[in-house]
């Protein structure tokens, strides 16, 4: 492997080397190494005629078969042949106006590769939460600081905090405010606002207190998720985790039969 660069083109359009000596016949004599001396190596001679005039460019691509397959090598030499047809016939043509890929090639890109549609059942994030909650039980789910918690047991917290809100009256087309550190916490209350049918309005307890006062009057949540300590301007109703004792609360998932409203995906 060259230890200075990988890639490199050479253009060799120097008249070909000769020797003129009585009885002697001089030519020069191409030799095949059998491997690639570099990674890519494009090779550019200029040729000419008997006369001396100039009779054309050949090219040769030279790749590493442990980088490159025949096929891609092929394909970039048509993409450049491609690209000098163009130029030749048009050279005050813009760069950016020549097309490099043929007609599979842009198939490919646009169409084949981005195949992907697959049926998808119409579903809303707690019941996605919820199956997968099903499928590995014992799975970590959250990792906050030294606390782990497992999808069933970040499932049973959430639907026990749901409840609570569908308690209040929350339920789908509201608003909750999440005004909580980073903790697992944080992940609880975000998932139990989804399953009682809300949208959560996550509000940084580092923000300054009139940002967070603009903050809560223009949502306008029917209640916030906090802390006994946090500082919240306004009256927005609170509820307080560390303050909160969920234990009577049934820990399966929530139904539509609970909700204040039914959770549909629109």
């Amino acid at each position: 492997r060259h230890p200075l660069f990988q890639v490199m083109i050479s253009m060799q359009n120097n008249p070909s080397a000769r020797v003129e000596l009585p009885g002697l016949t001089v030519a020069l004599e191409p030799v095949d190494p059998g491997v690639s001396r570099f990674d890519l190596a494009l090779l550019v001679d200029e040729t000419r005629d008997a006369d001396g005039d100039p009779a054309g460019i050949d090219c040769r691509l030279e790749y590493a078969l442990d980088l490159f397959d025949p096929e891609t090598a092929a394909s970039m030499a048509a993409r450049l042949e491609r690209l000098l047809t163009r130029v030749a016939a048009d050279p005050s043509l813009p760069l950016s106006a020549v097309d490099l890929l043929d007609g599979a090639e842009r198939d490919t890109l646009l169409n084949r590769w981005n195949d992907t549609g697959l049926p998808v059942a119409p579903a809303v994030v707690p019941e996605l939460f919820e199956a997968q909650s099903a499928r590995t039980p014992d799975a970590t789910a959250v990792i906050a600081g030294e606390t782990r918690l497992g999808y069933a047991e970040l499932n049973a917290r959430a639907n026990r905090l749901a409840r609570h809100l569908i308690g209040l009256g929350v339920g789908a087309e509201d608003f909750v405010a999440l005004a909580l550190p980073r903790d697992a916490d944080l992940i609880v209350a975000a998932l139990a606002v989804l399953k009682a049918g809300a949208a959560y309005q996550p509000v940084d307890l580092a923000y300054p207190a009139d940002r967070i006062a603009y903050m809560l009057e223009d949502a306008a949540p029917a209640c916030v998720i906090t802390t006994r300590a946090a500082d919240l301007p306004g009256g927005t109703p609170r509820v307080e985790l560390d303050a909160l004792s969920l234990d009577g609360l049934c820990g399966d998932d929530v139904t539509d039969a609970e909700r204040v409203r039914p959770l549909r995906p629109a």
